[in-house]
């Protein structure tokens, strides 16, 4: 969730043209996947099929 959040306000601030570091954008974006990665393949091993929304 903070991860999220994070994302939000990186977007807005790329949006309102006050982002100083464009990078942090597609680091955030990364970090976000790798967890999701890393949940699924959690639930992968315990043998169920579950889709995953980071809400």
């Amino acid at each position: 969730k903070e991860l999220k959040k994070e994302l939000f306000n990186l977007r807005f601030q790329h949006v309102t043209g006050r982002l100083e570091n464009p990078a942090r954008l597609r680091s955030a974006r990364r970090e976000i996947a790798r967890v999701r990665t890393i949940y699924r393949e959690k639930i992968g091993s315990q043998g169920g099929s579950v889709e995953v929304g980071i809400d």
